[in-house]
């Protein structure tokens, strides 16, 4: 199972830091609040750590 990660949007301050952190540009900006594309998101969790909110949280999903 590849780990993916999801963002809580209620939380999200629209900061950006997790959208910079990023390895693979798979965060991105809907409306002031971010969103990890799950296609694209290789489970390195980058964001999870940066996250003042610490609203980034991982999820199970099946590897592509």
């Amino acid at each position: 199972m590849k780990k993916i990660y999801v963002i809580a949007g209620g939380s999200c301050i629209g900061c950006a830091s997790c959208a910079e952190v990023c390895p693979v540009h798979a965060v991105k900006s809907l409306d002031d609040i971010y969103k990890i594309d799950e296609d694209k998101c290789v489970g390195c969790g980058r964001c999870e750590k940066i996250c003042p909110k610490m609203c980034i949280f991982p999820e199970d999903g099946d590897e592509k």
